[in-house]
């Protein structure tokens, strides 16, 4: 809950969804800028450096949101447990970005409704919680952006192969980083690789690693930490 706006919020955004209840935020991920509301519901796929701008809030009225962390696992078993029929399952486009935002529906609010409403049982929800976040993760799958979370349960989808070169840039970010070793630890051609990271991530391998770089010395600076070169 954030009272009062702020900007310049850097962060590497981890596989999640988020909704809104109050207030508005502006995120910045490489070229691409989202803004979001109570109106819409956030969906990233892989690990993504962030800045983020929170507006629209007040005191009297704060900035206010949810977010649930998207398991790989559980996502592969609810998939393989319900019809296809059931779930919106279309291939995302072949260039498209790992992150998007798409209308709240009132299933998806009403799941999420579900799960918040736990916090006035604290008893029941180590027994129900992990079903209220199965039927919100049930509502994305049906939702226009079910390709993304259909993308991160598959093994060999496009944005798997690209998370595995991204997990390696976050262990490495300050080293030295070769985008042929990239484009072999992801199992595709440089030029495929490349265009592929540049769409999912909205940003090439090397200005991914400037830009933890940039991200981590905001963040150590802040923390008064020095930041060595």
């Amino acid at each position: 809950m954030v009272s009062e706006p702020s900007c310049g919020l850097s962060t590497v955004l981890t596989p999640v969804t988020c909704l809104i209840l109050q207030g508005v935020k502006s995120i910045r991920i490489g070229d691409s800028n989202l803004k979001l509301d109570r109106a819409n519901y956030f969906v990233a796929s892989l690990e993504v450096p962030a800045s983020g701008e929170i507006l629209d809030v007040s005191p009297d009225k704060p900035y206010v949101a949810l977010g649930l962390t998207l398991d790989r696992i559980a996502l592969a078993d609810l998939i393989a447990e319900l019809p296809p029929s059931m779930l919106n399952l279309s291939d995302l486009p072949p260039e498209g970005p790992s992150f998007s935002m798409s209308a709240v529906t009132e299933d998806l609010r009403s799941a999420w409704a579900g799960l918040l409403a736990l916090l006035d049982r604290p008893d029941d929800i180590a027994m129900l919680a992990p079903a209220r976040k199965r039927e919100i993760l049930y509502r994305l799958l049906q939702g226009p952006l079910g390709g993304h979370l259909h993308q991160i349960a598959q093994q060999d989808s496009r944005l798997s192969k690209i998370d595995s070169a991204v997990r390696w840039i976050i262990r490495h970010y300050d080293q030295t980083v070769r985008t042929t070793d990239l484009a072999k630890i992801a199992g595709m051609s440089l030029a495929t690789f490349h265009r592929h990271f540049k769409a999912a991530t909205a940003m090439s391998p090397i200005q991914y690693q400037k830009t933890l770089r940039l991200n981590n010395a905001r963040i150590h600076l802040a923390a008064g930490v020095a930041v060595s070169e």
